[in-house]
């Protein structure tokens, strides 16, 4: 908990304005916005690391203080003091906790961001800037949400309610050392399936699953004097495609991911997707190109 308040504290006005909105827009030299984001990064590992433990302590506090409460009214009340420190000192637990949980980032930012930046920085001439829009708020924040259907049955559940969000989280383009120009965007489509049914004891109990469609679109322009694009065929659950212009060629990979929860894509997605464009790259007059 410490380790995680220190962090916060030793965070920039601009980094703080970041925890708190959760929305990075704007052009980057990558050296400098790793530079900002690297703090705010260890600050959420920190934060996440602790929030559970901390949520049990809160709780064995508020026990403590009732079970102290009962012992003073019988032994003393001279006792009275402790259950009240308890108390006091479960509820400041409770507000850091509740503040560390509305500064919680969305885990793609460690974990699929994060690397991304760390792998174009090395790709990217000194001095270069990229464009970067991040959206770091859950996926089911209520500003994404696109709609909620009608309940249907599904065997061993009473009711079924699905509720649907689109999370554009992740977008940018950038320039790249060998003269190429690359834009990416990461989208989530989220299926948060509220289901109930009647326990074996009689209880109504509601329980919610997820599923999530990542759908990655990665565009490579060329210059034509450099490069050209190979005649490939596209691999199982990607699209390419190929625009022929007077000066670029551009080139279009689209990969999705389907998962079964909130958790973040692997990175090598988008990784992947990136090395699909470029496998298709060959320097202009090659043999196999379409140009």
């Amino acid at each position: 908990m410490f380790e995680a308040l220190k962090a916060r504290k030793s965070l920039s006005p601009e980094q703080v304005t970041l925890l708190q909105t959760k929305q990075l827009a704007g052009e980057y030299e990558p050296g400098a916005l790793v530079a900002l984001l690297k703090p705010i990064a260890e600050y959420d590992r920190l934060s996440d690391k602790a929030r559970t433990p901390m949520g049990c302590t809160t709780g064995a506090l508020f026990v403590l203080a009732f079970v102290l409460l009962i012992v003073s009214a019988n032994v003393s009340f001279y006792l009275l003091p402790l259950p009240l420190a308890a108390l006091g000192a479960g509820i400041a637990l409770l507000v850091t906790v509740l503040k560390m949980k509305k500064l919680d980032l969305s885990n793609n930012f460690r974990q699929v961001a994060m690397p991304l930046f760390a792998v174009l920085r090395e790709d990217m001439e000194p001095g270069a800037t990229m464009n970067v829009r991040l959206d770091l708020s859950p996926p089911t924040a209520k500003g994404k949400k696109i709609g909620t259907g009608k309940p249907y049955d599904v065997p061993g559940y009473r009711k079924v309610v699905d509720t649907t969000y689109v999370d554009p989280w992740f977008g940018g383009g950038a320039r790249l050392a060998d003269g190429s120009v690359l834009q990416w965007t990461v989208t989530d489509d989220v299926v948060a399936s509220e289901r109930t049914k009647r326990t074996a004891r009689g209880k109504i109990k509601t329980k919610t699953k997820h599923r999530k469609l990542t759908t990655i679109a990665v565009d490579v322009a060329l210059p034509k004097k450099e490069y050209a694009v190979a005649a490939m065929p596209a691999d199982e659950g990607e699209k390419v495609k190929v625009k022929d212009g007077e000066k670029r060629t551009s080139l279009h990979v689209e990969k999705r991911v389907k998962t079964k929860s909130l958790d973040p894509i692997d990175p090598r997605a988008v990784f992947d997707a990136i090395a699909e464009a470029y496998r298709r790259v060959r320097p202009a007059g090659a043999e196999g190109s379409a140009s």
